[in-house]
């Protein structure tokens, strides 16, 4: 069974070599992979070293293609342009600056031939700086949802998002079929996708392993100087607004909590003009704790 694995990278030139080796060493068979590299129109040396890397390596896949962007888009527009070139029954995205275990497509398509899945989740081990930690997501809750039924983990994302993106292993047929991710939220490829396979009847899976190597020295989220990405939040904030907001209706306390987090972000983010500091650090997992769900993940970390 043909696999694609997607590669999205910008600005990726410390760490992507690292990633695309850990898609040389998979346990699967490598002629039975694609691979399609997705860049974001880095500015810095990530394209020569996919080049060079491709150079030494291509012959040992099925194939290898280059869906490069002229312009920075976001990673949305990125994914959907990498997905719709793939052949593979599933598709595998990783991040330029993340790891894969060694057995990630291995241990995605075993399960995904024993069950009738469309879209898999997994565990991811942090690194930080390099080094593997102790820390795995996602979180226990997290869990619960995606091992949940379809319309308890419906009702939950719409409360929240839930971690573990990186580990998303994809039906390609299903992700055709919802029309792939909504390009008008650019800084967004996991939370509207998300929701947007539940809203046309495909549930969520999940398989307990660890299949991925998650980098968190920066994010698009959040950075070690700024309080949040602008457009990232902007987007965020948008979609919210016009999908979620109007599915909460019955639930004025979840959608009262997550304007007030906006509002309160907005506040800090305009005094702070942007920037962390010990007070925003301070102030900033307070503010948190006002947004659906955080409560319930706390309880069952304590309860670990």
């Amino acid at each position: 069974m043909i696999i694609s694995v997607v590669v999205v990278s910008y600005n990726s030139q410390t760490t992507i070599h690292e990633t695309l080796n850990s898609i040389l060493n998979q346990s699967y068979d490598l002629s039975k992979i694609e691979i399609i590299f997705a860049d974001d129109f880095s500015t810095d040396r990530t394209r020569d070293i996919i080049y060079k890397w491709i150079e030494i390596h291509s012959d040992a896949f099925h194939s290898v293609i280059l869906s490069f962007l002229t312009e920075n888009r976001g990673v949305a527009i990125n994914c959907n342009k990498a997905w719709r070139l793939c052949t593979g029954a599933w598709i595998k995205s990783i991040a330029a600056d993340d790891v894969l275990h060694m057995d990630c497509i291995k241990n995605n398509i075993d399960y995904a031939i024993s069950n009738d899945c469309s879209v898999l989740f997994s565990k991811m081990q942090i690194m930080k700086n390099g080094i593997l930690t102790n820390s795995v997501l996602p979180n226990k809750y997290d869990i619960e949802v995606l091992c949940s039924n379809f319309d308890n983990q419906l009702k939950s994302l719409y409360e929240s998002n839930i971690s573990g993106a990186p580990t998303t292993f994809i039906n390609r047929q299903a992700l055709i079929q919802i029309g792939f991710v909504d390009e008008r939220y650019a800084m967004l490829e996991d939370y509207p996708l998300w929701i947007k396979f539940l809203q046309n009847g495909v549930k969520l899976d999940f398989v307990d392993n660890v299949t991925v190597y998650y980098r968190v020295d920066d994010s698009i989220s959040r950075s070690k100087k700024n309080i949040v990405n602008l457009k990232y939040f902007n987007d965020l904030m948008k979609f919210e607004e016009e999908v979620v907001f109007p599915k909460l209706k019955k639930r004025k306390l979840v959608r009262i909590r997550k304007q007030l987090w906006y509002r309160l972000m907005f506040f800090i983010i305009k005094l702070a003009k942007n920037r962390r500091n010990k007070l925003v650090d301070l102030i900033y997992p307070v503010i948190l704790l006002i947004k659906p769900a955080i409560i319930k993940t706390i309880i069952k970390k304590v309860e670990l």
